[in-house]
């Protein structure tokens, strides 16, 4: 699961998941530096809370699938 939204300047900010890590990440990447803010209990809330933020941003979000929505 990667979901990202990309804003100004190149910078993402999305939900990441690592090999190494059993929950899914929320980080931001500037380039190709990724930092980590934190973790979600679940891919659910990692899913709840971008779509949260989409909204609250105004973002166009795109199915997971990467297929458009009929």
């Amino acid at each position: 699961m990667a979901r990202v939204l990309e804003g100004r300047d190149g910078i993402k900010i999305g939900v990441y998941r690592f090999p190494d890590r059993k929950r899914p990440a929320l980080c931001v990447q500037k380039g190709n530096r990724l930092t980590v803010y934190g973790y979600f209990r679940d891919d659910d809330s990692a899913r709840l809370f971008m779509h949260n933020l989409a909204l609250a941003i105004g973002a166009v979000e795109e199915p997971e699938d990467g297929r458009p929505e009929e």
